[in-house]
């Protein structure tokens, strides 16, 4: 239950929001990112230690979840 509240969360807030820090100057543009960029970066941040808190989230998405996110991410575009 609680890995769907974070992806429905994820849904809602995180698509929008992403735009906010990475196609501004805070953080790495991902509208010039293909999916496959996309879906490589965020699997490295899944298995790092490292990682900015803010991104920390993406630890409790699976693959496919991530895949989807990506997907869904581009279609809005």
């Amino acid at each position: 239950m609680k890995k769907l509240m974070i992806f429905i969360a994820g849904l809602a807030f995180g698509y929008p929001s992403c735009n906010m820090c990475h196609n501004g100057r805070v953080a790495p543009k991902i509208d010039s990112m293909n999916a496959a960029e996309l879906k490589q970066k965020l699997l490295e941040m899944k298995k790092s230690n490292n990682i900015n808190p803010k991104m920390a989230f993406i630890k409790n998405y699976s693959d496919k979840e991530i895949e989807k996110m990506i997907k869904n991410f581009k279609e809005r575009k």
